[in-house]
């Protein structure tokens, strides 16, 4: 569905709409069948879960002691090990948050890695994400000062990235609709608000009248909250837990 600014500037915000896995359970469960023509797909989904969610776990297995270069193995090893059919052919989607079913997940897999005291093994020799670890380790340093529990550091994270996520899905609405430009004026005013005159400098600025500029932002406002539901929806068992999760990553995030 179209929707247009007011004035005569042409200038409007089209929200469309993105494929997103039902799931992220339903995602697992798809590599678990193995259909050869969703075969590439389903691995680029999954390797879009890696790389969006391994920094929460990282940050986890940091903030209970682990070094950083056993964090990142850990980590790296962990996807793998989500990777073998023989330890997601159970998964049930019925489990619930799949936040929590994942912190779950690989405190068993430490457990079982310390019980055979080996490394898990890697399937065919691919590892699902490589880990920058300077960078990593950069961004967990910065938040030793925080007096969090590992398991509150990582709702902490996993709500950043959730948020982050679908800023960055905002982000690419309006690149593709060629309003890139738009977005680096008025993306700030997702959380904030603007100051006294703020509006009328970028108007001036993007050649539009104040108004546009708050019609503008008062859509990508609604299509951020669309958005934001929707990757919430892929890690949830039901439509009915949206808003309960939401409201508790805000807490999270404090």
């Amino acid at each position: 569905m179209a929707e247009q600014s007011q004035g005569n500037t042409g200038v409007g915000f089209e929200c469309r709409s993105h494929a997103f896995p039902d799931t992220h359970w339903t995602l697992l469960l798809t590599k678990e069948i193995g259909d050869k023509e969703s075969t590439v797909i389903v691995d680029r989904r999954f390797d879009s879960l890696c790389t969006s969610y391994w920094y929460p776990l990282y940050a986890y297995l940091r903030k209970r002691g682990h070094s950083s270069h056993d964090a990142q193995d850990h980590t790296q090893g962990f996807f793998t090990h989500l990777l073998t059919r023989n330890r997601i052919a159970n998964l049930d989607p019925d489990q619930g948050r799949f936040r929590s079913y994942l912190l779950g997940a690989l405190n068993h897999y430490l457990s079982d890695r310390r019980k055979h005291a080996q490394a898990a093994k890697r399937g065919g020799g691919q590892m699902p994400l490589s880990i920058d670890e300077h960078t990593a380790e950069g961004r967990f340093q910065s938040q030793l000062a925080d007096d969090l529990t590992p398991e509150k550091l990582f709702d902490r994270e996993w709500a950043t990235t959730i948020l982050n996520e679908s800023k960055a899905q905002l982000a690419q609405d309006f690149a593709a609709q060629g309003k890139a430009a738009i977005f680096a004026e008025v993306g700030e005013f997702l959380t904030l608000p603007p100051s006294k005159g703020e509006y009328l400098e970028i108007a001036h600025r993007l050649r539009m009248t104040k108004e546009n500029v708050r019609a503008i932002v008062s859509r990508m406002r609604k299509r951020y909250k669309s958005i934001l539901r929707q990757q919430i929806l892929a890690t949830v068992s039901a439509e009915e837990e949206i808003d309960e999760e939401i409201r508790y990553l805000f807490s999270a995030i404090g």
